[in-house]
């Protein structure tokens, strides 16, 4: 076989499969002195897409069921407990660019796919603002791995928030 076809034939397969490659960021900032005079339990009150655009689908209802699924299974969802005082969280979508797999593929940023979220952490009894957690997500560049990525990216950022949310001090 031909050294140039071989080579080209080895990097073509290593585009088409590469995985998703992108930026995680995420944290949680809350007041000074705040403690949580129980163990923090929270209930996703509010979701609004902040974007400005209209998508395919509902963003906010596919981010409320992601935060849900990620709060029930890290046992932090005041649904399943008997607690009356718990936390609030009103989520915000700053920014969601649904993205393509085939863009990522063709070169790193075209066709990106990116999640920012916003979400305030307010006492169910007092109504206090009591902190806040930022995430964001993008996936920049891949090959087919990266197919269905506009979906999977509201996952991920659920798992950064209530990750971040379980270091709520107490």
């Amino acid at each position: 076989m031909n050294p140039f076809l071989k080579g080209f034939t080895v990097l073509t397969i290593c585009f088409v499969t590469a995985g998703c490659v992108g930026l995680a960021k995420h944290e949680a900032e809350f007041n000074p002195g705040y403690a949580s005079a129980v163990p923090a339990e929270f209930e996703v009150l509010l979701v609004t897409n902040c974007t400005g655009t209209t998508f395919d689908f509902d963003i906010t209802e596919e981010l409320r069921k992601q935060l849900n699924l990620q709060l029930q299974e890290q046992r932090l969802d005041w649904h399943s407990s008997s607690a009356d005082k718990h936390l609030l969280l009103d989520v915000e979508i700053l920014d969601y660019i649904k993205g393509n797999a085939f863009g990522r593929w063709i070169s790193p940023g075209i066709g990106k796919t990116l999640l920012d979220v916003q979400c305030v952490i307010t006492e169910s009894e007092s109504g206090t603002n009591v902190g806040k957690v930022k995430a964001l997500r993008t996936i920049d560049c891949g090959g087919l791995y990266s197919v269905g990525q506009w979906k999977v990216i509201f996952h991920t950022v659920a798992k950064d928030i209530v990750g971040e949310l379980k270091k709520t001090p107490n």
